[in-house]
């Protein structure tokens, strides 16, 4: 009898502890499945989400996904193996979403990162560098490789992502990108430490910015 009551106490704790835990992390990663749900979101997060572009922003692009935040506390859900190296440069929060267009053959993902400064967006933007893109005047600078488009701007490091190459597919994420670009505002200056180093001679695009050893 004891044997039954101890097994029926532990299983009844595992299930609070689910509980909590499935509670804890919904809190966390935030969804937004109407716009009236958008008033229970941080002063931060509603303007974060406010950069996404509306539907058809560019043209017969449409919201097609619910979407998502994620803090420093869960960004390992999100980008497990990754989330790291977005901490170490002062990661706040990430928006993202997925577009959709009835006559393009892939969704699009978008994904804005913010950072608590530039010094963190300009960091974890070179961090993931491609020198062999197609480097684009987007922001304080963007590069769109294959199928993805990346570029920052003050705080932000935005992703743009598709699922299969196209030039189509590759305008679309340029037309976001600078939908985005505009929206977030002026860029921002160079960082400062970048004029420290001579231009004579340097290697185009192999400024990184390391917050420690």
């Amino acid at each position: 009898m004891r044997h039954e009551k101890a097994s029926v106490f532990l299983i009844a704790v595992v299930v609070v502890i689910g509980f909590v835990s499935c509670a804890k992390r919904k809190e966390e990663t935030k969804e937004i499945p109407s716009p009236g749900a958008e008033r229970a979101l941080s002063p931060d997060a509603q303007k974060l989400m406010a950069l996404l572009p509306a539907d058809d922003a560019v043209s017969g692009w449409k919201r097609k996904s619910e979407v998502r935040f994620f803090s420093p506390e869960n960004l390992f859900e999100y980008i497990d193996g990754a989330a790291e190296n977005y901490l170490i440069y002062d990661f706040q929060q990430v928006v993202t979403t997925e577009y959709s267009h009835p006559q393009k053959p892939s969704e699009m993902v978008v994904e804005i990162y913010q950072m608590k400064n530039a010094r963190g967006a300009f960091g974890i933007y070179t961090s993931e560098l491609n020198p062999e893109s197609e480097f684009l005047p987007i922001g304080a600078e963007g590069y769109l490789g294959g199928t993805a488009l990346h570029f920052w701007s003050g705080p932000y490091y935005t992703k743009i992502t598709v699922f299969q190459e196209s030039d189509e597919l590759k305008q679309d994420m340029k037309l976001f990108a600078q939908r985005l670009s505009e929206k977030m505002g002026p860029a921002g200056d160079t960082l400062p430490e970048l004029a420290q180093f001579p231009v004579e001679d340097m290697v185009p695009h192999s400024m990184r910015y390391f917050p420690k050893d």
